[in-house]
């Protein structure tokens, strides 16, 4: 449509999974996201359209190709006696003249109309970023939350299961204890129930430990999936921000004025005073959060919980010689100025 100022630069296709921090499209991914392409165009209506059979053209260009086609296929049809109709600088009937300077017309009007829609469409996307963040980690948190939750149930359902077991085999043990048993012909008895009770009590305490050790996991590992999936969005959220339309890379239309700001609120005089006026900076960058506030010393727990382990991410020293991360949670991250 010819639409934008100047062409902008592709935006790079991301992945649809979060459990992994890198945004790049795995291989099945890979092998249907033109299909995927189709469907996410197909959604914006009369401005996504494109017909993937067809080779690329931009609409000034058709338009163009269309009425040479026109004025072409003239030339051959009016020879000999009917050249004459042939007429103006185009060597076209009169009525040609008319019908493609209609079809100009119109063809401008929808290319206006079409542009006025995208530039809409793209206000109200604008509008709509300032919302998306908030959504997209109320969902991380909520469905992380309930994931916890509903694991930490099912594993605490499952002890209390085991553990009324071992209650009722305890109470069963203490019925089996009876006086005779002290008569040395009731030895062995007493010997394979103490046993049994020993066993019982030993099954109880690994239940216990293992418990613990489960829920420890399920807090560890649920956590380690939420970063993982808040990284991955985090970035798809930056790569998006960077990448929005705005209004001034649109052409002027018909009924477009040309307006300045005249109120600027304390924040931007401010800046100007200092000649440091946000406004004018192409990014702008926002401090991360930090170290872990988290302390857990796996040393001191036991050998079956492991820890997160070094996954190979570049790390800085913070101020108290704690290791960081670098990644866009963690440290300073730059977004492209709005």
């Amino acid at each position: 449509m010819n639409g934008l100022k100047e062409a902008l630069p592709p935006v790079t296709r991301v992945t649809y999974f979060e459990d992994s921090e890198s945004l790049e499209l795995t291989e099945e991914e890979k092998a249907i996201d033109d299909k995927r392409v189709e469907e996410e165009l197909e959604i914006l209506g009369s401005i996504g359209f494109k017909n993937a059979k067809e080779p690329y053209m931009k609409y000034p260009e058709a338009i163009s190709k269309i009425d040479q086609m026109c004025k072409d296929l003239c030339q051959k049809l009016y020879v000999g006696e009917n050249a004459h109709y042939l007429v103006g600088a185009d060597k076209i009937p009169a009525y040609l003249s008319l019908f493609l300077e209609k079809m100009k017309r119109q063809a401008e009007e929808f290319k206006i109309n079409q542009v006025r829609q995208l530039r809409v469409s793209a206000a109200k996307f604008q509008d709509m970023c300032s919302q998306v963040p908030y959504s997209v980690f109320s969902y991380l948190k909520t469905v992380y939350c309930n994931k916890i939750e509903r694991d930490v149930k099912m594993t605490e359902s499952e002890y209390d299961q085991k553990r009324t077991q071992a209650i009722e085999l305890k109470e069963t043990h203490l019925r089996m204890f009876r006086p005779n048993l002290e008569n040395p012909s009731n030895k062995q008895a007493t010997a394979d129930l103490n046993k049994a009770e020993m066993k019982r009590s030993d099954d109880l305490k690994d239940l216990i430990d293992d418990t613990q050790i489960d829920l420890f996991d399920i807090e560890q590992n649920t956590s380690l999936q939420f970063y993982t999936a808040y990284l991955s969005n985090v970035r798809a959220l930056i790569m998006l921000f960077n990448n929005v339309i705005y209004k001034e890379h649109f052409i002027l239309l018909p009924g477009d004025e040309i307006t300045e700001k005249k109120h600027k609120n304390v924040r931007h005089l401010m800046a100007m005073e200092r000649n440091d006026d946000m406004s004018r900076r192409e990014m702008r960058s926002f401090p991360g959060c930090g170290a872990c506030v988290f302390k857990i010393d796996f040393s001191k727990l036991q050998n079956e919980i492991s820890s997160s382990g070094d996954s190979g991410a570049t790390t800085i020293e913070s101020e108290n010689g704690k290791q960081i991360p670098v990644n866009e949670i963690n440290t300073e991250v730059s977004v492209k100025n709005t």
